[in-house]
């Protein structure tokens, strides 16, 4: 299963879950998640290095506060040497 197809099956698990909590705290910035409030599900090793990078153990997240956290990731990729000289 594709990360896209896993997130579209888990995202009605996670509007549950915001509702009867009354919200979320999103794990980046920690901050609530209200219901009915837009977000993503992002990746909890991103967050926090001690998690594994399962396509299954995500949580929700601000979107801004989840593509921050992967921009900042592809500008560190970028700033490896590359492979080879071009």
């Amino acid at each position: 299963m594709g990360n896209r197809d896993n997130t579209r099956r888990l995202r009605p698990i996670w509007n549950v879950i915001i509702a009867n909590n009354q919200g979320w705290t999103c794990r980046r910035c920690q901050k609530p998640i209200r219901p009915g409030e837009p977000y993503d599900l992002g990746h909890a090793a991103d967050a926090d290095p001690s998690r594994t990078h399962e396509t299954h153990d995500v949580e929700p997240e601000h979107p801004f506060c989840n593509r921050s956290a992967g921009s900042k990731a592809r500008n560190k990729l970028g700033k490896l040497n590359p492979s080879r000289d071009w």
